[in-house]
Parts: structure tokens; C-alpha cells; sequence
């Protein structure tokens, strides 16, 4: 079907799929799916939803801010959002993405697995298997009207299987790293509500343990010693 959204092109199409009631229990399940071509300050703002956004932009640059953190994603570029965060969306220019939403069976456990060793931005050097994959799956909602559970939950299962795969390979020190500096972005934008161990560990997607290691490596302090630094530098800016 072709796309309402305001600033994005008629030629846009996005289809979604209705599973049936045994793949709810069973599958990875398609949400939506579709390649959209963006015009000028296109912007999206998305509340929490129990699903995974996977996109690939083909042509231009889409601006991302999820998790308080505000990154763009280049041509070539990766996105993978958790999408119980809120997250918003924009393209500054004309733009170009296929995107892939889904959800069900344990697609939380491997999504978060896979970003606690990627960036939600990500560049891979041979992006066509993963790009190919979300293609047959708009082509199936496209021009099949039948229920074919069973082959779009393997795609996305290949999908993630291939995404875990380079995350393993290439992730490591690039997650710590962006991990403590989530922590950091959200304590700056949070410090009055003096968020705990706990919330921090969740947004960056670790547990409290490996949080409070890699903050204190990174750092030389722990995420309360940090938030109290910047308390007293607010107090010392508003008494100056």
C-alpha cells in the first residue's frame, strides 16, 4: 500500500501483516515493512512499542534520536532500534530506506544481544544478504496475499542470526564504549531525577555489574558519582 505520511513520497509503499493465531506463539513476526523515500523534514516520533526497527538507507542521511542520544545514519548505514524506547526520526534532505519492523518469539532477548555489542548505527561491509532478506519479505506482503508465517519468520531469523554473527566479530570494544557514553547522554539530561543503577544498566542495555565496571573504566567514577559531579556543577553555574 502506498504511504499517507506527511513529506514522504507517493511512491512510498509499506505493508503489514497479520499473523495467525499459532505463529503468534511460536514466530518471529513481520510488523510492517517498506521502503520509503523521504522528502525534506520528514520526522517521525514513535512511542514505546514490544518491537525491533531494523533499517538500511540507500540514499541520503536520516537523523536518529533514541535513548536521548541524537546520531545520523548515512548512506550505507544500519539502524537497529529497541523500540520499547522512544525514538524519533528525521530527514533533513531527501532520503531513501528499507525498513523492517518485528517482534515475537524471544526477538527481545536476541535484539538486546545484539546491541549490547553493536551501535544502533552501524556499517557492514557486505550489507546485501541482510538487504536482500528484508527485500523478499516486502516482495511476499507485496504480491502474496496468503499467510506464509513460516518462511517470513526464517528471513528474520537469518536476519538476526547475521546480525549476531558480525556483532560477535566486530562489536566488543565498540559497545562498551557507546554503552558508557549512553550512560553519560542520558545522566546529562536526567541528573535532576537521580536515576539509579538499575534504569542506567537497562538503558544501556548491560546489566548493573557490567555497567558499574565499564563506567568506573571509562570514567575513573561510578554513574552516581558522576551525576553528583554534575549536580555540583549546576549548583556552582546557578550560585556563580
Amino acid at each position: 500500500m502506498r504511504s499517507a505520511e506527511k513529506n514522504v513520497s507517493p511512491k512510498s509503499e509499506l505493508f503489514y501483516h497479520k499473523p495467525s493465531e499459532e505463529a503468534e506463539s511460536m514466530y518471529f513476526l513481520v510488523q510492517s515493512v517498506g521502503h520509503y523515500y523521504y522528502e525534506p523534514d520528514y520526522t517521525l516520533t514513535r512511542k514505546p512499542m514490544d518491537s525491533f526497527l531494523l533499517m538500511f538507507v540507500l540514499q541520503g542521511s536520516l537523523e536518529i534520536r533514541y535513548n536521548d542520544i541524537h546520531r545520523t545514519a548515512e548512506k550505507n548505514h544500519f539502524v537497529l532500534l529497541d523500540c520499547r524506547y522512544p525514538h524519533l526520526l528525521r530527514a533533513p534532505e531527501k532520503a531513501e530506506a528499507i525498513w523492517l519492523q518485528f517482534y515475537g518469539q524471544n526477538s527481545q532477548e536476541f535484539g538486546r544481544s545484539i546491541l549490547r555489542q553493536l551501535d544502533f548505527i552501524f556499517e557492514m561491509d557486505d550489507p546485501f544478504p541482510i538487504i536482500s532478506m528484508i527485500s523478499r519479505i516486502f516482495e511476499i506482503l507485496k504480491h502474496d496475499h496468503l499467510t506464509h508465517d513460516v518462511q517470513l519468520s526464517r528471513y528474520i531469523y537469518d536476519i538476526l542470526c547475521d546480525l549476531k554473527q558480525f556483532a560477535e566479530v566486530t562489536g566488543h570494544p565498540l559497545q562498551y564504549r557507546n554503552s558508557t557514553d549512553t550512560v553519560i547522554a542520558y545522566i546529562d539530561s536526567h541528573f535532576k531525577e537521580d536515576p539509579d543503577l538499575q534504569t542506567l544498566s537497562e538503558i544501556a542495555m548491560v546489566s548493573p555489574y557490567h555497567l558499574l565496571r565499564m563506567f568506573r573504566r571509562d570514567t575513573g567514577m561510578t554513574p552516581h558519582e558522576y551525576c553528583l559531579k554534575i549536580h555540583a556543577e549546576e549548583d556552582s553555574s546557578v550560585h556563580a
